[in-house]
């Protein structure tokens, strides 16, 4: 977490002072891109619990018997993507807040691949168009925010879709391509909130 954030995790709320600031996802969600009506609160615990996992298994903490079979199945396929890709996990549900666009959110890794730096969204559950937006949104806040260990750094965006059979999917956002929707998303939601 960068100096100067609070994270709620139980309201999901940002403050940087005495400010609240949107998450990545709250801005999506407000403009349009999110539609929440195909997800129930069940889902999105089912995606917290898993997100913890995996948390806990990179830092050699998980009790696999705390958790479900499926939650170990997608644990299994996010360690199996870091021994084909064989790559260091960096950060975890590293928090961070852009200043300048008063906007926040947590990236689920920060790791190195072949020496060169990538930011990971990890997804358990099916492609959404949204999910590039949300990385473009991850990436520009980490890398423009000034206090940013990573602000100078060279980074790739990736979206890694783990199954509950062992297996993943890894895919590059185009960060420059899709860069226009994320500004176009970030100025739609600060219009609507002036």
């Amino acid at each position: 977490m960068e100096p100067g954030i609070k994270f709620d995790a139980a309201t999901h709320t940002y403050t940087v002072g005495p400010l609240t600031y949107p998450s990545v996802t709250q801005i999506l969600e407000n403009v349009g891109l999110i539609d929440k009506s195909w997800y129930s609160e069940a889902d999105a615990d089912r995606g917290r619990k898993r997100h913890k996992a995996i948390q806990l298994c990179d830092a050699g903490e998980l009790d696999f018997d705390s958790i479900d079979e499926e939650t170990t199945m997608f644990v299994m396929s996010w360690e199996q993507y870091k021994q084909d890709r064989k790559i260091k996990v960096l950060e975890s549900e590293y928090v961070f807040a852009h200043q300048f666009y008063k906007y926040a959110g947590t990236i689920d890794k920060i790791l190195v691949e072949n020496g060169v730096q990538h930011i990971v969204d990890i997804k358990t559950g099916q492609f959404q168009r949204w999910h590039e937006i949300q990385c473009v949104g991850y990436y520009d806040g980490l890398t423009n925010y000034f206090g940013s260990p990573y602000k100078h750094q060279p980074l790739h965006c990736d979206i890694v879709y783990l199954d509950k059979k062992g297996g993943y999917k890894a895919i590059g956002a185009d960060v420059m391509g899709q860069r226009k929707v994320w500004e176009s998303c970030l100025n739609l939601y600060q219009w609507k909130h002036k």
